[in-house]
């Protein structure tokens, strides 16, 4: 894969999935918004598909623009986000603030939700039966 930072293309195939540095520039990019805060998480990054024609038009060697879907959580506000971050334009072209959605648990979630439930007395005590 071959990607260039400085335009945000990509000369591998368009539906490939997300190389280290296309994370790292849209990570980059949101943070350099200003709309990322302290009590906000990346949950997910992933390639956004683009449309068929693109797609079967697509030759190797040929560029390919990029842009990413990613979705947020706003822990302070209770809102999930979701962004799309156009890698050539540099910049943000959605930001879209969804209470009705809550994205999947990740890992560190689990473990303090398992460990709250070994650590409860009535938990404990129930084992013991």
């Amino acid at each position: 894969m071959s990607t260039n930072g400085a335009t945000g293309t990509d000369t591998s195939h368009p539906l490939n999935p997300l190389s280290a540095e296309e994370i790292s520039q849209t990570t980059t990019i949101l943070r350099g918004s200003g709309r990322i805060t302290p009590m906000m998480r990346i949950m997910a990054y992933s390639p956004h598909e683009p449309d068929k024609r693109t797609v079967l038009a697509w030759a190797p060697g040929q560029p390919v623009r990029r842009s990413v879907d990613v979705v947020i959580r706003d822990h302070e506000r209770r809102l999930t986000i979701e962004a799309l971050v156009s890698l050539p334009e540099g910049e943000v072209t959605l930001w879209r603030e969804r209470g009705d959605v809550q994205p999947a648990l990740t890992y560190p979630e689990v473990f303090a939700a398992m460990q709250a439930a070994y650590d409860d007395s009535a938990f404990q005590q129930a084992l013991a039966k």
